[in-house]
């Protein structure tokens, strides 16, 4: 299995690579630095040193990747000033979104309308503003932004329940780690490019929340029921009324 892991992980690398996919390698390589130590026990010294050794492998596999397949062909998709030109350029378009929102205070609450950004952006070739988060505010108001608030918050509190039921579990451990580090990723794509009518992220945000739900209550079926307390029995009712007769008389 280690051979087809890396396998799978260069063949991953060389076609987000060579395509030119600069957001999603990025996203990929924060996601794995966060969720890969997520994945592993710290139990003892020997444990937190393999943890050390994975993450050095990890970065330098990265590393190597981006050493062999950025070349003549995709070397300007990935030249750093490119890259801040492109981003300076999605900013701009929640800039434009949110000052035309901002600027119609009336329209603070239920937002713009859907599918504004194209009549209110200077940019004719945009079709939509490339942030899912500063989409719902513009064009959703403040009482749709609370409302995926209010989703990220539910995700973030399923991924947290799923893995203390597994957190003991080596092998499931690290698949609750993969699931969260899947829905972790789709979140930050959808910072730079995506839209509301996009399944993803939101489609792996119910998968979570609905295995989440599914595990606490299997947990829940398989906890032993509480004994019921009958209350006392015969013999525990003469003693009490013996002690009773007797203290009255004293």
């Amino acid at each position: 299995f280690t051979l087809i892991r890396i396998a799978a992980f260069a063949t991953g690398m060389y076609l987000s690579i060579g395509s030119g996919s600069r957001g999603q390698v990025l996203a990929a390589v924060v996601t794995g630095v966060v969720f890969y130590p997520m994945a592993r026990r710290l139990a003892n010294p020997k444990q937190f040193a393999v943890l050390c050794i994975g993450m050095a492998v990890l970065m330098g596999g990265m590393f190597m990747t981006f050493k062999l397949f950025i070349g003549y062909d995709n070397r300007e998709r990935w030249d750093l000033w490119q890259m801040l030109q492109d981003t300076m350029l999605r900013m701009d378009y929640v800039s434009e979104l949110l000052s035309a929102w901002l600027a119609s205070p009336s329209r603070w609450l239920f937002g713009l309308g859907t599918q504004a950004f194209p009549a209110v952006s200077k940019y004719q070739h945009a079709d939509y503003v490339h942030n899912v988060a500063a989409e719902v505010l513009g064009q959703h108001g403040l009482v749709g932004f609370a409302i995926y608030c209010t989703i990220v918050y539910l995700l973030i509190k399923s991924s947290y329940r799923l893995f203390l039921i597994y957190r003991d579990d080596t092998v499931m451990r690290s698949v609750v780690a993969v699931l969260a580090a899947i829905c972790f990723y789709g979140l930050l794509l959808s910072l730079k490019q995506g839209s509301m009518c996009f399944p993803a992220p939101f489609y792996w945000w119910m998968v979570m929340a609905k295995l989440s739900a599914h595990e606490q209550g299997v947990v829940q079926t398989l906890a032993p029921a509480p004994e019921p307390d009958d209350g006392p029995d015969a013999d525990e009712l003469v003693d009490q009324q013996l002690a009773l007769q007797y203290s009255r008389s004293g």
